[in-house]
């Protein structure tokens, strides 16, 4: 299971928990003022109810944006495993060193690797670094990747798209195979610049 899909359902998990535990405060306060309980006490517990509440409202619409992220990589892993039998080696929800997973780890027959980050909508500076971040990582961490690793940056919800934000290559999804294709043949980015794999080639490590 991936990192999104586990922030998913631990999100919709705490959501009930407190929704649960704000129904049996209500409870309680109603009983205590059905048998003449202090006032300041009833109070106290409904507003402790309200606070739950909100708490569980606020954990349901972070769960749905995990969801909708967890929706977004399964759109990318369902794509990049057409590529299996070809060659191709395809991992999904790499662990790494840092925050969450590596999304997808994709190794071409000719051995570029390609970390892929993936984004339902937009994306902004922070996830472009995370990006180089986790292809460094991997390019370190796995001889299996001797031309270096390529960090990718998917956007599921565009149509479109191929370019280059500095060393990582942004590209919707219709176009994320036939970018790695061509990639995995010419060693460029997109546009005819050099790549420079070797900015992200193995320096020692080991395999894993």
């Amino acid at each position: 299971m991936s990192y999104a899909r586990r922030q998913h359902h631990r999100y919709f998990v705490r959501s009930a928990g407190h929704g649960l535990a704000a129904g049996a405060v209500v409870v309680v306060a109603l009983t205590l003022s059905c048998a003449g309980g202090e006032a300041p006490l009833v109070l106290m517990l409904l507003l402790f109810a309200a606070g739950l509440s909100l708490a569980a409202v606020r954990a349901k619409r972070l769960g749905e944006r995990w969801g909708v992220g967890a929706d977004s990589e399964q759109a990318v892993q369902l794509v990049l495993d057409e590529l299996t039998g070809g060659g191709w080696t395809v991992r999904h929800g790499v662990l790494w060193q840092g925050p969450g997973d590596v999304d997808h780890l994709v190794r071409s027959p000719g051995g570029l690797g390609f970390a892929i980050e993936t984004k339902t909508l937009t994306f902004s500076h922070q996830h472009l670094r995370r990006s180089e971040a986790t292809a460094r990582w991997a390019a370190r961490r796995f001889r299996r990747y001797p031309h270096g690793v390529i960090p990718v940056l998917c956007i599921v919800r565009a149509l479109r798209i191929e370019s280059r934000c500095g060393e990582v290559v942004v590209v919707s999804l219709d176009r994320l195979l036939p970018a790695l294709e061509r990639l995995a043949v010419s060693t460029q980015h997109l546009g005819g610049r050099d790549l420079s794999p070797a900015r992200f080639a193995a320096s020692g490590g080991h395999d894993g």
